[in-house]
C-alpha cells in the first residue's frame, strides 16, 4: 500500500508519495503566492493552495507511472498546513471570501487589545497554550471580520482552517482536528475544549468553530 502526504506551507505545497514502510518515493512542490495588501497584513488565495494541490498531483501520479507503480496502491492520504487560518464558509459549503489572512497576519491587534482589557493575559497564555502576538489567532481575526467585514460574518456558517478548507474541498466533510482547534485562541489544552465565554465575550457565535477530533481519524473519502 501506498500514501500520499501534503503540506501546505505557507510559500508553497509539498506533496510525498509514502510507502508502507515510511520510505519516501517521490516527492512534488508547487510555490504559490503571497500577497501583502496593508502593512501588517498577509493573505493568500484558498484556490490557489487547491490548484497547486490539484496540479502536484497530477505530476505525482505521473512520475508514479514513470516507475512502474500502480496508482490503485494507493489507499489513503494526509494533509497537514499552516495554522491560525479562519477561512468563512457558508451554508452550501462555499468560501465568502477569495482572499484570506494567513498565520502571519497582524491586522486585528486593536480586537486583541480590547479582549484583554477584560480578560487577563497570562491566564489566556496558561489556557489556550497561544502566545504573542495575539492579533495572529484565529479569535481575534473572526473578531476583526465581524468588525469590518460584517456582511461576511453574518453568512459565516462555519470557519474552516487552511487544511480544513482543502479537506472539504477532497471530501465535502467540515472537519477539524485538536491541533488546529488549539490555535484558535479560544480552546483550552487541559480540557480539550473550547472556552465558550471566550468565545462570547469577543462577541462571536459559538458555532463557527468546529468540534475537533483526532487528526489520524478518517474524515471521508474522496469526492
Amino acid at each position: 500500500m501506498l500514501y500520499i502526504g501534503i503540506d501546505l506551507g505557507t510559500s508553497a505545497c509539498k506533496l510525498l508519495l509514502v510507502a508502507e514502510d515510511g520510505s519516501i518515493l517521490n516527492t512534488v512542490t508547487k510555490e504559490y503566492p503571497l500577497s501583502f495588501p496593508h502593512p501588517g497584513w498577509s493573505e493568500q488565495r484558498p484556490e490557489d493552495w487547491w490548484q497547486a494541490i490539484c496540479r502536484s498531483t497530477r505530476l505525482l501520479l505521473d512520475k508514479v507511472k514513470e516507475q512502474n507503480i500502480c496508482k490503485e496502491q494507493i489507499c489513503a492520504l494526509a494533509i497537514s498546513g499552516h495554522s491560525l487560518v479562519g477561512i468563512p464558509m457558508d451554508r452550501e459549503g462555499r468560501p465568502l471570501v477569495g482572499q484570506v489572512p494567513i498565520w502571519s497576519d497582524g491586522r486585528a491587534k486593536e480586537q486583541a487589545r480590547r479582549f484583554f482589557e477584560t480578560h487577563d493575559y497570562n491566564a489566556w497564555y496558561e489556557t489556550t497554550g497561544n502566545g504573542d502576538p495575539p492579533a495572529c489567532y484565529t479569535l481575534f481575526k473572526i473578531m476583526w471580520m465581524r468588525e469590518n467585514q460584517p456582511e461576511i460574518y453574518e453568512k459565516t456558517a462555519y470557519i474552516l482552517g487552511s487544511k480544513d478548507y482543502i479537506n472539504f474541498r477532497l471530501t465535502g466533510a467540515a472537519g477539524t482536528d485538536y491541533s488546529y482547534a488549539s490555535g484558535t485562541g479560544a480552546f483550552d489544552l487541559r480540557r480539550m475544549c473550547y472556552v465558550d465565554a471566550y468565545i462570547r465575550d469577543a462577541g462571536l457565535r459559538r458555532e463557527l468553530f468546529l468540534e475537533p477530533g483526532q487528526s489520524h481519524e478518517l474524515l471521508g473519502r474522496l469526492s
